[in-house]
């Protein structure tokens, strides 16, 4: 399969949904961060807060 617009049309044998959650865990596997919740599993951002005046967020921002 090529990748190109017209060859993924053409290509039926599997779903879109299949070829997302493929492609989800390719990029974990791949990629040297945790895994969150299975319950929403396509997050890639932590947040946690400390106290009253404390908040950190940790982003993943090496696309």
């Amino acid at each position: 399969m090529n990748n190109t617009k017209q060859s993924f049309l053409n290509y039926r044998g599997i779903s879109v949904d299949s070829r997302k959650m493929n492609a989800v865990r390719a990029y974990f596997e791949w990629m040297p961060i945790r895994q969150v919740d299975m319950d929403d599993n396509l997050r890639i951002w932590r947040n946690f807060k400390m106290g009253k005046l404390f908040d950190l967020i940790m982003l993943d921002t090496r696309n």
